[in-house]
């Protein structure tokens, strides 16, 4: 059974309107660095953190789960700014290895990442809506379109709630 576990962070916006800025880039990416990898570490140490170190993050993150035994879709990018991925199968050891390799290649990173590049809060909720709407009629009920909702959506349905997402992305 293929099961498509993308890794875009439904959380992106969740995470980055939480995220609070000083307008000190290279302190913030600075503090984001300690206590994860090595690798991680490096990149986020540059200061910056721009599209090619996130790049390289989500290539070699999936290059760990082809090490690890699995089939790895080639990273999709979506809208210009969000790499996706799908990982053939499903269950506990496929939530593993994509753990591990999250962890250790870039789980900060795509926080880093998402926060960068977040919706501004008018479009976000804009964005919020069209993910909805399109889980509406395509069959699903869901009470609104806020983040906890649109969770529920995607536990209930992953493939829909996805078709969903990436198309709101691209309109």
């Amino acid at each position: 059974m293929k099961s498509k576990l993308k890794i875009l962070i439904l959380a992106l916006s969740v995470a980055a309107a939480g995220a609070c800025g000083d307008g000190n880039q290279d302190s913030s990416l600075r503090a984001n660095a300690e206590g994860v990898s090595e690798f991680q570490a490096n990149i986020l140490n540059e200061g910056e953190l721009t599209f090619s170190g996130y790049e390289k993050a989500m290539l070699a993150t999936t290059e760990c789960i082809r090490e690890g035994g699995h089939k790895v879709a080639d990273l999709e990018l979506l809208d210009e700014t969000f790499y996706a991925f799908s990982v053939e199968g499903s269950g506990p050891e496929v939530d593993a290895i994509v753990g591990t390799c999250e962890a250790e290649f870039s789980g900060e990173i795509q926080k880093v990442w998402a926060n960068q590049n977040a919706a501004e809060p008018e479009n976000e909720s804009a964005f919020y809506q069209s993910v909805a709407d399109c889980l509406r009629e395509n069959g699903m009920e869901i009470s609104d379109s806020s983040p906890g909702a649109l969770a529920a959506a995607q536990a209930t349905d992953e493939a829909l709630y996805l078709s969903c997402f990436d198309a709101a992305l691209t309109s």
